[in-house]
């Protein structure tokens, strides 16, 4: 019997452990600038402005992905955020990117300063200097609190980046919003269960023929 009990874990073991899948997200549903001084957004790149009223404005950008394509049950495991960055321009502190969810996935890219939904800025992923031509990279989203069960559930993120220091001169104009989420899926129990009744009749089948 002990035998047929470690073919049978040496059976299942592959089947409820899954390697790691990573996905990445390069192609925003929308994604675009708001300005406080009420220019019209742009989507050709996006922007973090701070001011201490010399500039026209204050400049944060919104960026939404479709994450349909990760599977029901996964578990998600890491996910970090990438832009980059185009220009920028210090004032009296580095323009530092605070990147926050957004649980108001209702925004498009017609969204402005007035229409933007202020009251659902969640979950805080940090702040980054932006300071630096290239890549700038907020990780680990999922280590900074993401409730990714619930965007799952509705399969879009919505994100945003804004000044830390809006009240002092700072810009910076990026592009190329890139999410990388690393999941792993949880076996549909039923599987396991079939495979177990499965082997367990062939154990019994075997005990059988021996007492005969």
């Amino acid at each position: 019997m002990r035998k047929y009990l470690l073919a049978l874990c040496a059976f299942l073991v592959p089947c409820m452990v899954q390697a790691a899948e990573t996905v990445v997200f390069d192609d925003p549903t929308f994604a675009a600038y708001v300005d406080s001084s009420g220019n019209e957004a742009s989507e050709d790149y996006l922007s973090i402005q701070g001011t201490d009223g010399t500039l026209p404005g204050v400049h944060q950008s919104y960026v939404m992905f479709d994450i349909g394509i990760i599977p029901d049950g996964a578990i998600v495991e890491s996910a970090y955020f990438t832009v980059t960055v185009e220009e920028f321009e210090t004032g009296d502190f580095y323009p530092y990117g605070a990147l926050f969810h957004i649980g108001d996935d209702s925004w498009d890219d017609e969204i402005d300063w007035s229409t933007q939904s202020s009251g659902s800025i969640g979950t805080g992923f940090g702040s980054e200097n932006m300071a630096a031509i290239g890549e700038i990279t907020w990780d680990d989203l999922v280590a900074g609190g993401w409730n990714w069960q619930a965007d799952l559930a509705d399969s879009v993120i919505s994100l945003l980046v804004s000044p830390e220091y809006a009240q002092s001169n700072n810009f910076v104009r990026f592009v190329d919003p890139v999410l990388t989420v690393t999941y792993n899926v949880v076996p549909v129990p039923g599987s396991a269960a079939l495979a177990i009744l499965g082997l367990s009749g062939v154990i019994a089948a075997r005990r059988r023929k021996r007492n005969l």
